[in-house]
């Protein structure tokens, strides 16, 4: 597959600026939102944990050495970037342990808070991200960026996966050909990187063509909608599509795309089909490795958007997602800059 993420399509057209992403951990603070209250109670202590320069897998495994648990007993809700600032819970199965005592500070992460829940934590279990990144050395009017914002703040963003989705060098698309086409046997975790970013990859290259297409913010008979926070989908009819319409303006559902993966041509749109034409291989790849098609919705709005100038060329936003969006989407409509 030749996968190019510097070619995905803008909405909005060519970026109005130029910045430094990522100067230093600071510049990209991240907070886990969870779905649920923990219960305060139960066999499994909940960690509020803030870490810097370190990945998910790593304090996890740091966290069962200092409490003496095998790494299987310690969960997450949803992974985090390393180069960043990031607080996030993991879960920790202690039956018989009333309380935990404080864990000190080591390099890389700290123990901010526990408490207890009945259930361990599991993928997913977070409904979204707080963020707060600060783009330095911006170059560009600062009407024109402002304008930019306010855009995105009232029609949102087109929904891609992140550059980090796909590996460093794209080196997840890599495996996934390596498995699926030349039959090289994968690790599990391995394998399911690699298959999440070739449907990623393919996710991606349909929403460009739909933008491309000038359809992307438009919802048409027979278009799959996902209704935001449960969800479910329906498909739009005649009879509903003004309705419809609204309610997608309102931001109470989106338009979808799919996901691919084993599925029947009835569960898909004409546009859809054709679109897809030329992805055969990849999604009999796919259904063969039982992955099932799934849907994504195509835009994303970002809640609570705001930004400050805290110089000339330095610009803080802050801005809430929800689980599985990436905030470089938001972030490559409005500057160039490297790992956007």
């Amino acid at each position: 597959m030749n996968y190019q993420h510097e070619q995905l399509a803008r909405y909005f057209g060519k970026p109005v600026g130029t910045a430094v992403f990522k100067e230093s951990p600071e510049d990209f603070v991240v907070e886990e939102q969870l779905s649920f209250v923990p219960s305060g109670e139960g066999e499994h202590h909940l960690l509020w944990v803030e870490k810097r320069n370190a990945n998910t897998g790593y304090v996890a495994q740091q966290l069962a050495r200092r409490l003496g648990v095998h790494p299987k007993h310690v969960t997450w809700a949803g992974l985090k970037d390393r180069f960043a600032v990031t607080r996030q819970w993991f879960s920790v199965h202690l039956p018989g342990v009333s309380e935990l005592e404080a864990l000190p500070d080591v390099d890389g992460y700290r123990v901010l808070k526990t408490t207890k829940n009945d259930r361990k934590l599991r993928i997913g279990a977070n409904r979204g991200n707080a963020f707060q990144i600060t783009l330095r050395n911006c170059q560009g009017e600062r009407e024109a960026i402002e304008n930019r914002l306010q855009g995105i703040r009232e029609e949102g963003v087109p929904n891609y996966f992140g550059l980090q989705r796909f590996g460093r060098g794209l080196s997840n698309l890599q495996r996934a050909q390596a498995h699926l086409i030349e039959g090289k046997r994968l690790k599990k975790n391995d394998r399911s990187m690699a298959l999440s970013a070739l449907r990623s990859a393919v996710f991606n290259q349909l929403l460009s063509q739909v933008i491309e297409m000038d359809c992307w913010s438009t919802v048409d008979v027979g278009d799959t909608l996902m209704l935001a926070g449960s969800h479910s989908v329906f498909q739009a009819t005649d009879s509903d599509l003004a309705s419809v319409r609204q309610r997608v303006a309102e931001g109470d559902c989106a338009a979808t795309l799919p996901l691919v993966g084993e599925v029947g041509t009835s569960s898909l749109s004409e546009l859809e089909q054709s679109l897809l034409t030329g992805y055969e291989p990849w999604i009999e790849a796919l259904g063969h490795q039982r992955v099932k098609m799934a849907r994504r919705p195509r835009s994303l709005r970002p809640a609570k958007l705001s930004w400050q100038w805290l110089g000339e060329d330095v610009l803080t936003l802050h801005f809430e997602l929800p689980s599985g969006a990436f905030a470089t989407s938001v972030l490559r409509e409005i500057v160039e800059a490297d790992g956007v």
